[in-house]
């Protein structure tokens, strides 16, 4: 059963929540300069700290792939000069691999207090975060099991998550033209607001037996489109709904502006 109190999802909700509060009190209980401050606040914690929480989380994970083959080579390259496969992996601490060194340095040290190799592996597969380091992971435990060729075998997944690695990036440059789409259509759906709000709305509102329409109601409808957009951009370019949040706050920034100047 997967997790729905996670540490990310734990910092999402408590930080919004708390921005949510600092809003409901700049509404209702505080007015002028502080009233701006909190505004401020409570929008730097609803979407600048989950933002910059994914975002991180985002480089980490990609850190982890990048460097997880040359792991699984050094790990064979040990295993082949005589060494078990716990002792190989001791071996590895002498050399450098970005973020996943964090994790092997906590196997490393689990090892020391003679846990379980699977239980290492599980811990290690739990704490990546990454679907493709996990599966990887997974074979090597299967592997163990079985005792066959885990040299063999390592050497064949650090070949297949390498490529695996080349393409995603070739997926991220396919897609930039996605994302790239993604915010011509929302500026021309803004230039068309634009212009309805600036021309068309005022004569309507003028005009006999014609409905006012609030400057508030287009705003939020606005802000409500450019929240969602983003977010669509995000799942369509990195197949995730929160990474789509900075594109989110592109899109409200955007939107602000132009409303403010026009």
């Amino acid at each position: 059963m997967k997790k729905i109190f996670t540490k990310s999802n734990l910092i999402y909700i408590s930080t919004i929540c708390l921005g949510i509060v600092l809003l409901l009190a700049s509404f209702f209980y505080v007015s002028g300069n502080f009233a701006v401050v909190l505004n401020v606040t409570a929008f730097i914690l609803i979407f600048g700290v989950p933002i910059g929480y994914n975002y991180y989380e985002s480089e980490r994970i990609k850190d982890i792939e990048k460097n997880f083959p040359s792991w699984l080579s050094d790990v064979a390259r040990n295993i082949r000069s005589g060494m078990t496969l716990s002792e190989a992996i001791v071996k590895t601490k002498e050399n450098r691999y970005g973020a996943f060194s964090k994790i092997l340095e906590r196997a490393i040290m689990k090892l020391a207090w003679n846990a379980s190799l699977e239980d290492i592996l599980s811990d290690m597969r739990k704490h990546c975060k990454s679907k493709l380091v996990s599966e990887a992971i997974t074979s090597i435990i299967e592997a163990n099991r079985s005792g066959g060729r885990i040299a063999e075998m390592l050497e064949g997944v650090s070949k297949s998550t390498s490529e695996i690695n080349k393409l995603n990036e070739e997926r991220r440059s396919l897609i930039q033209s996605s994302v790239m789409n993604g915010y011509i259509i929302f500026i021309v759906f803004l230039v068309v607001i634009v212009i309805l709000k600036t021309y068309l709305v005022p004569m309507l509102s003028t005009t006999e037996g014609g409905a006012a329409i609030r400057y508030e109601t287009i705003f939020h409808l606005v802000i409500i489109q450019s929240i969602f957009s983003g977010l669509i951009i995000g799942k369509m370019s990195e197949g995730k709904v929160t990474s789509g949040l900075k594109h989110s706050l592109a899109l409200f920034l955007m939107s602000y502006i132009v409303f403010q100047i026009f």
